[in-house]
């Protein structure tokens, strides 16, 4: 069995050299290069990526540098001016929110007197009231 087995191997390696020289033995590895993934026809997403499963934001984060490399993102630098512009919009943000709360805190004080069907009608025909989620809501915008 021992002169079996060497001679199974010799063969082998026999037809391994023939198929090398005719260039058929690594034809597929050499053709197997990476793919160059066309990103923009795939929205800049992986197939395997699922936002919906992420919680963390990184896949968002990926596609974001994906289209920077593309060069679909101008990324301008912060200039003085357009950090102030930032800020004056920002803070003009926060005294609407801040008067939207006084409006209707001072709105609630007022219908404290009232029953509750009264003073829903009294919110339907003014149509300036804020609900409680809402106040909480724009409360939270302020931090």
């Amino acid at each position: 069995s021992g002169k079996k087995k060497e001679a199974m191997i010799q063969c082998s390696l026999e037809a391994c050299r023939i198929l090398d020289a005719r260039g058929v033995l690594r034809q597929e590895a050499v053709s197997r290069k990476r793919k160059a993934k066309n990103w923009e026809e795939e929205d800049f997403y992986d197939s395997d990526d699922d936002i919906f499963l992420d919680r963390t934001g990184v896949i968002e984060q990926k596609r974001l540098n994906r289209m920077k490399k593309a060069g679909k993102i101008d990324e301008k630098p912060e200039t003085y001016d357009s950090l102030v512009a930032k800020l004056h919009a920002a803070e003009r943000e926060l005294s609407e929110i801040a008067e939207k709360l006084k409006s209707s805190s001072t709105t609630q004080s007022h219908s404290a007197t009232q029953d509750s069907l009264d003073k829903f009608m009294t919110e339907i025909k003014s149509e300036c009231s804020v609900d409680s989620v809402t106040r909480k809501k724009l409360h939270l915008r302020t931090f």
